[in-house]
């Protein structure tokens, strides 16, 4: 198995997470109209009916958790650096390539010898 990573805010690189996500604010619009009123008497309150419609939701997926936690390992003790430094060349045009992608950037960043 090779890890992947998505890139945010790009719901087609991610579906399975944008969908949950969504099947949470359906659920949980839902129960708030099965309540008959969106008025709280307190945030707990508001805190609770989240609470509710999130173990509904993670009920379903409980037994494939408890297989699945058997083969989780232990998080790092530090944070793993998720970026990479490079140098890249600001255009005349405020662009830069990296790994064969262009960029746009501040016109800031460009160089007067252009």
């Amino acid at each position: 198995m090779r890890p992947t990573r998505n890139n945010r805010g790009k719901s087609h690189e991610n579906g399975a997470i944008e969908s949950s996500h969504g099947h949470f604010k359906r659920r949980l619009h839902q129960a708030l109209l099965l309540r008959g009123s969106t008025d709280f008497e307190d945030v707990s309150s508001y805190q609770q009916l989240i609470e509710k419609v999130v173990a509904s939701l993670n009920q379903r997926i409980s037994d494939k958790f408890v297989i699945e936690k058997d083969y989780l390992q232990q998080l790092p003790n530090h944070p793993i650096a998720d970026y990479e430094v490079v140098s890249a060349r600001v255009t005349c045009h405020s662009t830069i390539t990296v790994r064969c992608i262009l960029y746009t950037v501040p016109s800031q960043l460009r160089s007067d010898s252009d």
